[in-house]
């Protein structure tokens, strides 16, 4: 619609923008004295210059209290971009986690900030103790504590951002034990797989 919107002319753009407007209220059954009762469809059209013209169907998607939709939309804006660099840690470790914590033997603490509106989030990776684990928000003792944010994590893990440079340019931040943060790697080769999706 914003697309169609963009071809009109700056007249036909503010009836266009006004039509939407009133449908809304229709629907929402905010439109006063204009209000059509029960209404529950509506239907936009309008024409401009050169042809191009916008039609839009609407819909009430949401009534009362019944606000299933826009839950489901908010729980997706607050997914974290590095929520699938552990996904694909927990699913190495599920796969084959006795090697990978003969080779690690560390518990990490992921301290990731700058997420969706500012929010922050801790993830623990255990790959010292049975077949490894990975929790978000959880108690563990961690050897190293690891602080970035969301985005660099992301780079970091997919290898598009260097370790060195993460480092010298206060990207990336650690606390504990260095030579064990140096074994980020083990996790940087199972996080390679999300290239391509990221």
């Amino acid at each position: 619609l914003l697309q169609r919107i963009l071809f009109l002319s700056p007249q036909n753009t503010c009836l266009c923008l006004a039509q939407c407007s009133e449908l809304c209220w229709q629907l929402r059954g905010e439109a006063g004295k204009r209000q059509v009762p029960g209404a529950k469809l509506a239907l936009q059209h309008n024409v401009g210059l050169g042809g191009a013209v916008v039609v839009a169907l609407y819909k009430m998607g949401f009534r009362g209290n019944d606000r299933g939709i826009v839950a489901a939309a908010t729980a997706a804006s607050d997914a974290f971009q590095s929520d699938h660099i552990f996904e694909a840690i927990r699913g190495a470790l599920e796969a084959d986690g006795a090697n990978l914590v003969q080779k690690v033997k560390g518990v990490f603490c992921f301290n990731v900030k700058a997420g969706p509106g500012g929010a922050e989030t801790k993830w623990i990776v255990d790959a010292k103790n049975g077949t490894g684990s990975v929790e978000k928000n959880g108690s563990g003792k961690p050897d190293v504590t690891v602080t970035m944010n969301d985005s660099d994590l992301v780079d970091l893990m997919t290898g598009a951002l260097n370790p060195q440079k993460a480092f010298f340019q206060g990207k990336l931040k650690i606390k504990g034990n260095m030579g064990l943060a140096m074994k980020l790697q083990e996790f940087q080769k199972e996080a390679e797989t999300l290239r391509a999706k990221l």
